[in-house]
């Protein structure tokens, strides 16, 4: 029954929330809640905060009608989703810090490298900025939708580097199903349980999109999948025998523990593993 009556409000308060959004313009409703997320931040860094109010904050935002917004990244025009809290937190710098500054050492102009699970274009933009012109970006997403933002912010920015490529990098090639989060696009992926909706989408080994793409050179891969880890790696054995990559691969065991077993698995094809964070591994060829 207490939960009953949880959900009940919950559902009343996000109806609430999101029918007055629709009277706020969306600037101004970006540019305060860029405060309240910052200064959310500080609070959790000093004080700390209970897990159940950070869920509240979220589902504030979660809550606001749907709108993509302009600001900046950095030096880059950046347009994100009004209602969703992962990228207030890209905007502010907050999401993995310590993948940005090894990026930064580690990728140098001229170099092709390809960003699976591109999202919104954070990591493609610095990527691209790195390379220059002389460097190709590949930037792969599976959602249509995030797709379309990934594509507005390249284009803003004149990045003329960066080729876009809509699907799932997966073991095969056929199709894939997405499973959509109702909130952030940050979940979005092919294991996530509680989706919203599932997408039929198109699947393709890396093997496949670097012959296709006719790259003769590929230096990085960087893998951002929510699970899919093992599929994309997969998809890329010719890969690890020929064009040997560096690899930069964010882990998510929670929604499929055989990703454990990853580590081991590059070992086998010559990669020297090592953790960046707990939850980010660099395979290098040895």
């Amino acid at each position: 029954m207490e939960m009953s009556v949880k959900k009940l409000l919950k559902r009343a308060s996000a109806v609430l929330i999101r029918s007055l959004s629709f009277f706020v313009p969306s600037q101004v409703l970006f540019r305060s809640l860029l405060v309240v997320r910052r200064t959310e931040d500080a609070f959790h860094r000093r004080w700390g905060l209970p897990i159940s109010f950070q869920k509240w904050i979220d589902h504030l935002y979660y809550s606001l009608r749907p709108s993509i917004v302009q600001t900046t990244f950095g030096q880059a025009v950046f347009y994100v989703r009004l209602n969703d809290p992962f990228h207030y937190d890209l905007v502010l710098g907050k999401h993995e810090p310590a993948i940005h500054k090894w990026l930064t050492k580690n990728v140098s102009r001229g170099m092709t490298v390809i960003d699976v699970g591109s999202n919104i274009g954070s990591y493609t933009l610095d990527i691209a900025e790195l390379v220059g012109t002389e460097g190709v970006v590949i930037a792969v997403e599976a959602d249509p939708a995030t797709a379309m933002i990934l594509k507005k912010n390249i284009q803003a920015n004149g990045v003329t580097q960066v080729q876009v490529i809509e699907g799932a990098a997966y073991r095969t090639n056929g199709h894939a199903r997405l499973g959509r989060a109702a909130a952030s696009t940050g979940y979005t992926g092919l294991y996530y349980g509680k989706a919203a909706e599932w997408l039929e989408v198109p699947a393709f080994t890396l093997d496949s999109v670097v012959r296709r793409l006719g790259l003769q050179n590929l230096d990085m891969v960087k893998i951002d999948v929510e699970g899919a880890e093992l599929d994309v790696v997969a998809g890329m054995t010719e890969l690890l025998q020929t064009k040997r990559p560096t690899i930069l691969i964010e882990l998510h065991p929670a929604a499929v523990p055989a990703v454990s077993n990853l580590p081991s698995q590059l070992r086998q094809a010559g990669y020297r593993v090592e953790m960046l964070t707990r939850d980010h591994l660099i395979a290098s060829p040895s």
